[in-house]
């Protein structure tokens, strides 16, 4: 039996839609908890992410790159393309 390039697309897409189910019962799940940590916890938690991104700043720069570059093949309008777009400065703007 042959997959049609359609099948395929639609076996993706499927699969893109569970992935993306499965992250916002994560996200649910993670709110909940944060709204019952204390202060000092939640402070602490964005001390630490803010800690990461500085140090990571290139690693994110490039991920966030090869998204940009996908969004654009997909025709997505630079206007939004330039939002998403990261650079170094950006990203230690977010930490700021």
């Amino acid at each position: 039996m042959t997959t049609t390039r359609q099948e395929a697309s639609s076996e993706t897409h499927a699969a893109d839609v569970e992935a993306l189910r499965a992250q916002v019962v994560a996200a649910k799940t993670a709110s909940a908890a944060l709204g019952r940590a204390r202060t000092a916890a939640k402070n602490a938690a964005l001390k630490e992410v803010a800690s990461l991104l500085r140090a990571r700043s290139d690693e994110v720069c490039a991920a966030n790159a090869e998204d940009v570059s996908k969004a654009e093949a997909d025709g997505t309008p630079e206007s939004l393309l330039d939002r998403i777009r990261l650079t170094p400065e950006r990203v230690l703007g977010l930490v700021e």
